[in-house]
């Protein structure tokens, strides 16, 4: 968004939508993580496979894509849950996962706030995390994921700095008001 607002290919009005579109796009996928649907990852890549390979339609074929998408990304959180049960075993890294920042500080590192939120709900599956500590982990996972959108924007044009600016604030202020609730 802030390389297209930098471009000209997109107004500062048009990518508050989208950045917003994009904040309720990662609550979504992590609801689906929360789902636990790991078991129909194999049904997912297998019609997602088959629309492939049977229809010619390209709307359908894309749609393929999507739903491939989406068992390889259920099949990969199967994968992670039950490598992490071992975890348990050392306080190290249950002491490890108790920092307020460290939600911020790995999203920024991934730069995907999806991608952390799903270890950490894994985390919490396992019972390596308590609710409160997972709470504020995504709360910094929200606030990290703005970093990608800032670096891009520190060579970009005055539009371009305050798209990043707008999705740092929402950012931080929701997690705000989210912590005070």
């Amino acid at each position: 968004v802030v390389s297209f607002v930098n471009a000209g290919l997109m107004t500062l009005y048009q990518a508050i939508g989208v950045i917003y579109g994009a904040n309720i796009g990662t609550t979504v996928t992590s609801q689906l993580v929360s789902f636990n649907l790991s078991q129909y990852a194999p049904v997912f890549i297998m019609a997602g496979v088959l629309m492939l390979m049977i229809f010619k339609n390209p709307t359908v074929k894309k749609a393929g894509e999507v739903v491939i998408g989406f068992g390889i990304l259920f099949l990969g959180i199967s994968t992670m849950s039950s490598s992490m049960g071992a975890l348990k075993e050392l306080p190290a890294i249950q002491n490890l996962f108790m920092s307020l920042l460290l939600g911020l500080v790995i999203t920024a590192i991934v730069q995907s706030s999806s991608v952390t939120v799903s270890i950490v709900l894994l985390l919490a599956q396992q019972g390596l995390l308590p609710l409160k500590i997972c709470f504020f982990i995504i709360l910094g996972c929200n606030i990290g994921a703005c970093m990608s959108a800032m670096l891009a924007s520190l060579s970009g044009k005055k539009n371009a700095k305050r798209a990043a600016l707008i999705h740092l604030l929402f950012n931080i202020i929701g997690s705000i008001i989210m912590a005070v609730i």
